[in-house]
């Protein structure tokens, strides 16, 4: 029995590995679909529009060269423009915030 569930084990991973990153988009769409009630083809058309850019992933991949503490991190994020387009975001698309709110 043990020999069952490794061999089982192994031949998923293996399966799960194999998998091409169209194979993963087109399960990771499936998911989506059914876990949270997406539209499959809203996503599929979300994909095919989508870009790889190295310089952002590079980024995103690089570690903060210091870390700061909240006080610098604040004065960085928190501006009164940040503030301002914050607020008009949340006034443009209040329903669908309030929706959103409702559901999730």
């Amino acid at each position: 029995m043990p020999r069952l569930i490794l061999t089982t084990l192994l031949l998923l991973s293996l399966n799960l590995q194999a998998q091409t990153p169209a194979e993963r988009q087109q399960a990771f769409i499936q998911e989506m679909v059914e876990q949270h009630g997406f539209e499959a083809q809203a996503l599929q058309r979300l994909f095919a529009d989508a870009k790889i850019e190295k310089p952002v992933i590079d980024k995103v991949n690089k570690p903060a060269e210091k870390k700061l503490d909240w006080g610098r991190y604040r004065r960085i994020f928190l501006t009164e423009q940040r503030i301002r387009q914050g607020v008009d975001y949340w006034r443009a698309h209040q329903a669908d915030l309030q929706r959103a709110e409702a559901v999730y």
